[in-house]
């Protein structure tokens, strides 16, 4: 993500998280969280990078593609130095028989943490309005 200013960087942290994860990158989805990052889900805390990989790939397979699409809207960024906060809004959608089908609705809210010369996840948590199962 280069020499963009870091508000960019921070904004464009949801759109990196949806398309590592979406495209089955699920290693690399978890390397966008710091050491001690911490991912709050479904009432569990799954800690740290090989604690994150370890928590996905339950349910899903590393190198895999999804039929699966994350969207995720009404994004707000604040960034304090080295610090930022973000939220948003979510949709997962999955794509079946050429129908698509809402999975989960709900929202995001994230501490982040500037490390060398990128953001890393400090805190993501996870809250849903709609969590249907994917069975």
């Amino acid at each position: 993500m280069g020499s963009m200013p870091r508000e960019l960087m921070a904004l464009q942290m949801y759109a990196e998280y949806a398309h590592r994860v979406d495209d089955g990158r699920i290693r690399e989805w978890s390397e966008l969280f710091a050491d001690d990052g911490v991912m709050a889900v479904r009432g569990e805390e799954h800690v740290g990078p090989k604690g994150i990989y370890a928590y996905l790939t339950k349910a899903r397979v590393d190198g895999e593609p999804s039929t699966a699409r994350h969207l995720i809207t009404n994004v707000r960024v604040d960034v304090d130095g080295d610090h930022a906060a973000m939220r948003a809004d979510f949709t997962h959608l999955r794509v079946a028989g050429g129908l698509a089908t809402t999975e989960m609705v709900g929202a995001y809210r994230t501490r982040m943490r500037w490390h060398s010369d990128e953001w890393k996840l400090v805190r993501h948590e996870v809250s849903f309005l709609l969590d249907l199962p994917t069975n």
